[in-house]
């Protein structure tokens, strides 16, 4: 409904707005107030009140055409006063005809509004679910309702939901950006426990199996898998830690530095679980080469 009624807004704002009474542009100022130049005792003819008349409901159309409430209500009133003035000149139908058609408007504005609201909403949920085109594509369809017809959507309204989608998109990213952090950390931190209990595994093969079992075999071939993947995790694996885990840093709104601390934690855990782990590869290595015939 909303795109037909942009679309339809646009054709009009399209068209120059072109009086169908050129002479009633002369009166315009009279409107508001319709006879107020006469003197108390002068009583307009019927010609001047059915101008007036038609002046009032030329404003009353085009405010209505143009969804402007006030000026339509304004002259709705005006047109109600000749009414109640000069019954006999007005007909009650006329008057009748232009409160159903203001009373339709404003139901009809009621109807747009809520639709402005629930597209406000469908943005805002989507920036949530972290859909930035659908959410940017609802932001300006609601941009375009603002532009046409500011009275269904007004430029603070329109702030408002335009800051709640950046708000929330933020909060999307902060979250994703978080949860990717974490996720880098339990993959780093795996990474070293394996090497870790394949090295325990084979420490404890060492005692307890002779070297032609099958058992010690596996557990060794693991070992020296576990051996070369300690190796790799050298200083410059551990620099593109620190860098790539940083990166994680700009997504995060952090003024207390809490993530910062927590990920300097991370990086000197993983610095001590490396330390051991290469002390403990060269304790087996030792001990084995003592053992070598």
């Amino acid at each position: 409904v909303l795109r037909g009624f942009i679309a339809e807004r646009e054709a009009y704002l399209r068209q120059a707005r072109v009086l169908a009474h050129p002479e009633q542009a002369q009166d315009k100022s009279q409107l508001k107030k319709p006879f107020e130049q006469l003197g108390s005792t002068e009583f307009p003819t019927k010609a001047r009140v059915l101008k007036a008349l038609l002046s009032s409901r030329h404003e009353f159309e085009v405010s209505l055409a143009e969804y402007n409430e006030a000026d339509a209500r304004r002259a709705l009133q005006n047109i109600e006063d000749l009414g109640r003035r000069f019954p006999v000149h007005v007909e009650v139908a006329v008057v009748q005809d232009c409160r159903q058609k203001f009373e339709a408007f404003v139901a009809r504005c009621e109807r747009y509004r809520r639709q402005v609201e629930q597209v406000a909403g469908q943005a805002v949920e989507a920036a949530r679910r972290g859909e930035p085109k659908t959410a940017d594509w609802l932001l300006r369809r609601l941009r375009a309702i603002h532009a046409l017809t500011p009275v269904l959507l007004s430029a603070e309204r329109f702030e408002a939901i335009a800051q709640q989608i950046q708000r929330v998109s933020q909060k999307h990213a902060q979250r994703e950006a978080r949860a990717a952090l974490i996720a880098r950390e339990r993959a780093v931190a795996d990474r070293i426990k394996r090497a870790g209990a394949a090295i325990y595994r084979f420490h404890k093969a060492s005692a307890e199996l002779p070297p032609e079992s099958e058992e010690y075999q596996r557990a060794e071939a693991a070992y020296n898998a576990a051996v070369e993947e300690v190796r790799s995790l050298d200083t410059d694996w551990l620099t593109g830690l620190l860098l790539d885990l940083e990166t994680y840093l700009d997504d995060l709104h952090d003024p207390e530095g809490r993530t910062e601390m927590q990920l300097d934690r991370f990086i000197g855990t993983v610095r001590v679980a490396l330390r051991q782990l290469r002390q403990e590869i060269r304790a087996i290595t030792a001990a084995r080469q003592r053992e070598a015939p």
